[in-house]
C-alpha cells in the first residue's frame, strides 16, 4: 500500500525497498484502509463470507467512504460487492493491457477494481504495485 500510494502521489516508480521509513510514513498518512470485515476474520474469505460481511457492514462502509471522501478507491477484489450501491453500470473506463485492473470513473472518483494485495498468486503473473499505479496514472487527471 505504501509503494502504490507513494508512486501515485509522486509519479515515480519506486520499489518499496527503496523507500525510506519517512517516505513510507508519509505515504501511509495520506490513505485510508477500509476493510469490509469489521471484526477479526481468517486470512482468506470466501465470496459468500465477504458478501455476508458486506451486507452486515454496508452502512458503516459507506459512512467511512463519505467521511473520508477519497478521490481514488482501490477495491482489493471487492468491487463487485460495492458496484450496485455506487451506481456503477456499464463497462469500465479503462482496462490495463493484461486485464488485471479495471477502472471506472464515477462522480469525479476513480474506482479501481483489482486483486487484493495479499493475493500473492497474482504476483506470479504481473507486478501488482506497478500495474495498479500505471493504470491509475493513465486515468488520473
Amino acid at each position: 500500500m505504501a509503494q502504490i500510494t507513494h508512486n501515485i502521489l509522486t509519479g515515480e516508480s519506486t520499489s518499496i525497498s527503496d523507500l525510506s521509513e519517512e517516505e513510507i510514513r508519509t505515504a501511509l498518512s495520506r490513505i485510508v484502509y477500509i476493510n469490509v470485515s469489521k471484526i477479526p476474520a481468517s486470512k482468506t474469505s470466501s465470496s459468500s463470507d465477504l458478501s455476508q460481511k458486506y451486507e452486515l457492514w454496508r452502512e458503516t462502509l459507506f459512512m467511512q467512504i463519505d467521511l473520508y471522501s477519497p478521490d481514488i478507491i482501490i477495491f482489493g477484489y471487492t468491487f463487485g460487492l460495492f458496484s450496485d450501491d455506487l451506481g456503477v453500470t456499464g463497462d469500465f473506463d479503462y482496462k490495463d493491457k493484461d486485464g488485471w485492473t479495471n477502472i471506472y470513473k464515477k462522480d469525479g472518483r476513480l474506482l479501481v477494481d483489482t486483486y487484493h494485495p495479499a493475493n500473492t498468486q497474482s504476483y506470479e503473473y504481473f507486478d501488482y504495485p506497478t500495474a495498479v499505479v500505471k493504470s491509475i496514472q493513465k486515468m488520473w487527471k
